[in-house]
């Protein structure tokens, strides 16, 4: 419980008797010790209603930082169809090894036999780089021959499961993404 003292007249909102400042509440809410001005005997109303602005700001925004922190950490995989897995082989237009995932931008032909720009996203590079993978293993121009978990929405892009290179090694998306299920 936070400190309060014996008598009305001192340490209260501008020595007033009144409880209205706001620092009383957030000190019942969270349970800490005093703000500096009830240590003193109450230096001022506005000192008072200062401290407790610049502590409940505080309070708010680690709060804020720490509840959206995990919200952006974290994301579904359910956007994509895994149960209904594709092959596709083309050229890398693009290999981008960045946070929060890396992407290859593929020029691969689709099940219909028409080209597309195929986006596949894979995990992030610290996963991969713990399976093996390298930031310069794929290189704009190499035919490689990915397997993914299309968009359910049909556009042309998915989640990497598996990524055959030119020289024939086979690589796997991480655990997180899961194994492919078609070869």
């Amino acid at each position: 419980m936070c400190w309060r003292p014996a008598s009305p007249a001192v340490g209260f909102c501008g020595d007033t008797g009144r409880r209205d400042c706001g620092v009383d509440l957030i000190c019942d809410a969270i349970d800490l010790p005093p703000t500096p001005g009830y240590l003193s005997g109450g230096v001022s109303r506005e000192g008072d209603k200062l401290m407790a602005r610049y502590f409940r700001n505080g309070l708010c925004t680690a709060l804020a930082l720490t509840v959206t922190g995990g919200a952006l950490a974290h994301h579904s995989f359910a956007m994509f169809d895994s149960e209904h897995q594709v092959k596709l082989a083309g050229t890398v237009k693009s290999f981008e090894w960045a946070n929060p995932h890396v992407y290859i931008e593929l020029d691969a032909t689709g099940e219909d036999g028409s080209t597309k720009d195929y986006t596949v996203e894979c995990a992030n590079p610290g996963i991969l780089n713990r399976i093996g993978w390298k930031f310069n293993m794929i290189k704009p121009g190499d035919k490689i021959t990915v397997i993914i978990a299309p968009l359910k929405t049909g556009e042309p892009g998915g989640l990497l499961k598996q990524v055959t290179l030119p020289d024939g090694r086979k690589f796997a998306n991480g655990a997180p993404a899961g194994k492919a299920n078609i070869q």
